[in-house]
């Protein structure tokens, strides 16, 4: 009785009759209620098209259809919901056109007020998806089938301003990528109707979380997403409230690398004006060779941010398999004895996607004058934490 109600479901029927007995729960108990049996409500999910899902009808369910192509990347958005009674959650099946059987759908969600779901599809046809709102409430909500293209966002193009006006809802971009190319997402400026932080998480090509799920907090400025050493394919990164009646307003930036060859001994102003924005410098080394990567004068906005220095070898550039980091503030330096011969990767990455200003100096140790048994050398340095 606390819950309001209940349902029964006969789904993807075959032709007969079907009954239903509703039985007391104790050997003195009386029962009243209403039954109600209702069709399904069917409606088709055009591309980027919200479509208001209305379940009038109490245990009425909604069956929503879209068409797809194998390999293609979408995301189910659900938005604005709202049921009575209140606070019930509506599960959404996704089936695929080989595959309707009920409880063998391939991705679900059950959100309260909205929520999202990535969607790789793994054949070409017609999905349907089942909307069972819990306990037969009855529902209304904005269902939206999203190509992540919508929302204008260009690689090395001006940040795209995103602004949710319903409870719950999500944003979706997809992104492609080239095989070895090296992208950075970043959320600035967000602002946020209540709560103070948004969840991020990014799907490779095959629908696989990259690095699980981000959060992406209003104090820290904002936050980033790397697409480091990619293979061929569409990514795509889903932000959604972490709040039931949150609404959210960010500028969304896709940004390239910037790259650079870092020359023994020679100063290599950096500069990553975009907020995300990468870099991946190179040199040239050999085995027993030792060397220092050296940071200065750098200066992040927002302010006070660490950089991290991540140093690759060259046979194994697997992100987290660096062997040696270092993540300076204002400036610092490491010494790097180098383990075999070839091209190295330096990666920078700010934390929070902040913008970064440094200069950079892969030194031979050679420029310091310093001789043995010769006259004592004179150094004076002339920016801030320079090594």
């Amino acid at each position: 009785m606390s819950q309001g109600g209940c349902d029964i479901d006969i789904y993807n029927a075959v032709a007969g009759s079907y009954s239903v007995l509703v039985v007391p729960n104790g050997t003195e108990q009386r029962m009243q209620f209403k039954a109600n049996l209702s069709s399904t409500a069917q409606a088709v999910l055009s591309a980027d098209v919200p479509s208001m899902l209305s379940l009038g009808r109490r245990g009425q369910d909604g069956l929503l259809t879209f068409n797809g192509t194998k390999g293609e990347t979408v995301a189910l958005q659900v938005a604005g919901q709202s049921s009575m009674p209140a606070k019930k959650y509506v599960r959404y099946e996704v089936y695929k056109p080989s595959d309707r059987r009920r409880g063998y759908q391939i991705e679900v969600i059950t959100p309260e007020t909205g929520g999202a779901v990535n969607l790789s599809l793994p054949e070409s046809g017609t999905y349907w998806v089942l909307a069972d709102p819990d306990y037969g409430a009855s529902v209304s909500a904005q269902v939206t089938l999203s190509t992540g293209s919508s929302l204008g966002l260009t690689q090395d193009a001006a940040p795209t301003v995103v602004e949710t006006a319903l409870p719950g809802q999500t944003a979706f971009f997809r992104l492609n990528a080239t095989a070895g190319q090296h992208l950075g997402f970043a959320i600035s400026d967000l602002v946020l109707s209540s709560g103070s932080d948004v969840r991020i998480y990014a799907y490779s090509p095959s629908g696989s979380l990259i690095n699980g799920d981000t959060y992406c907090n209003v104090a820290q400025g904002g936050c980033d997403i790397d697409i480091y050493n990619p293979v061929s394919g569409t990514y795509s990164v889903l932000i959604a409230p972490n709040g039931l009646e949150q609404a959210m307003q960010f500028k969304a930036t896709l940004s390239s690398s910037a790259t650079a060859t870092l020359a023994l001994d020679s100063p290599l102003p950096l500069q990553l004006t975009r907020r995300g924005q990468d870099a991946l410098m190179t040199f040239s080394g050999n085995k027993g060779e030792t060397v220092a990567l050296m940071v200065a004068a750098q200066s992040t906005l927002p302010a006070a941010n660490n950089v991290r220095y991540e140093v690759y070898k060259p046979s194994d550039r697997r992100r987290g398999y660096q062997f040696d980091v270092l993540t300076p503030q204002t400036g610092y330096s490491t010494n790097l004895s180098l383990p075999e011969s070839g091209t190295y990767w330096v990666l920078v990455d700010a934390d929070y996607g902040a913008s970064v200003a440094a200069q950079v100096t892969l030194s031979s140790g050679t420029k310091s004058g310093v001789i043995q048994d010769g006259n004592v050398a004179q150094f004076s340095s002339s920016l801030p934490a320079q090594p």
